[in-house]
């Protein structure tokens, strides 16, 4: 039940150059982009910091005691320490930090760029992090085909790409994943030349509007989607490229989305042929739902949701998740107007009965195979 803990004390004296970069290198970095490096890490492409430096002055934030949210792994932190102290990552150049909250536009955004020994540049994009405008930009893509951040990651891109000739590997976890196959799919042809990796770790995939475009037939080849066995995130939407389902110790539903429960095989994560069964049944579940509800229908959902859980006051999930405010969720919820009452009532029903048919297909296929 090796992790990427292990992983870096195995592989941690070799530079890139002596051992070429992994996919376990890549979730690494896409872990590793949840710390906040706000003046620490250069928003300029043209001035860096060494990974060393970067953790070795962000204090109080690299704490290893330090929560980074009630969803993001605590052993980020101890990650990051493990990294600094390697020769694999402790030189690694940090550059081109960002880190934006926008609650009136929806907007969350981070992305850092780390220049590595090999001659290779990796384009790094957060997941949805611990604010509920995260979340609540995350549910987004239920029903919208661009969200702000999509936006954000494209521009990053650009100028990423401008500040230097390398190639470049571009990754994110969740929807930093999402955003690492957007922002590479919308890229100019040039820049998508000099692309040698995309990797995205458990984020949702596109519509077929997306998947259609000229841009994305040109980095299909390029994708590397990782998805746990009993994967919930990354199977929302739809993934034309093929996916690798990777061990996870924890196979209940969201738990396995943590990358440090991804088990390893050597260099590389543990591959299995495929999804556990569960995570087909969430696959059908979900696939079933959103079919029986148009984009407004989910966005009104979505806004009705998040208005509930606003008037706590709560900032991040951190906050929601004290014992303080389940009553004043309760009591949003009584005050409701009728019409967002039936909204979220609606909702919830068609997901009950998307469940009840997924079950009753998944028995029905056991039962087919059974019998033959």
């Amino acid at each position: 039940m090796d992790n990427m803990l292990d992983y870096i004390k195995w592989r941690g004296d070799l530079g890139f150059s002596a051992a070429p970069f992994t996919e376990v290198d890549n979730l690494i970095f896409s872990d590793f982009s949840y710390l906040d490096f706000t003046g620490i890490v250069p928003e300029s492409f043209d001035k860096s910091v060494t990974l060393n430096e970067a953790v070795k002055t962000c204090g109080n934030r690299c704490d290893e005691e330090v929560s980074l949210g009630v969803l993001v792994p605590d052993d980020i932190t101890k990650m990051a320490h493990m990294m600094a102290e390697s020769r694999r990552f402790g030189s690694v150049k940090l550059s081109g930090y960002v880190n934006r909250i926008n609650e009136e536009t929806g907007l969350q955004f981070s992305a850092l760029t780390c220049t590595l020994e090999d001659g290779t540049v990796c384009v790094v994009y957060r997941g949805t992090d611990d604010t509920l405008v995260g979340w609540k930009e995350s549910f987004a893509l239920s029903y919208s085909k661009v969200i702000p951040s999509h936006g954000e990651a494209l521009e990053y891109m650009k100028k990423a790409a401008l500040s230097t000739s390398l190639p470049l590997r571009v990754m994110g976890h969740s929807k930093g994943g999402n955003l690492a196959v957007f922002a590479s799919a919308f890229s100019s042809a040039e820049t998508q030349a000099r692309i040698i990796g995309i990797y995205n770790n458990d984020g949702p995939g596109f519509n077929g509007d997306i998947r259609q475009t000229e841009g994305y037939r040109r980095i299909k080849g390029k994708l590397h989607t990782l998805v746990p066995q009993s994967s919930v995130v990354g199977m929302l939407l739809e993934h034309e490229e093929d996916y690798t389902v990777v061990k996870s110790k924890n196979h209940t539903g969201i738990m396995s989305h943590n990358g440090f429960s991804w088990e390893l095989d050597g260099p590389s994560f543990y591959h299995l042929d495929d999804i556990s069964a569960g995570g087909h049944l969430v696959d059908d579940t979900l696939k079933h739902w959103f079919s029986e509800m148009d984009d407004r229908q989910r966005e009104k959902f979505v806004d009705a949701l998040f208005s509930v859980l606003e008037v706590t006051g709560a900032k991040t999930l951190t906050e929601l998740n004290q014992p303080k405010n389940a009553g004043a969720i309760m009591k949003a919820v009584q005050n409701m107007d009728q019409e967002t009452k039936e909204i979220i009532s609606k909702t919830f029903s068609l997901l009950f009965q998307a469940s009840k048919k997924s079950i009753a297909g998944r028995t029905g296929k056991r039962s087919l195979f059974r019998n033959m």
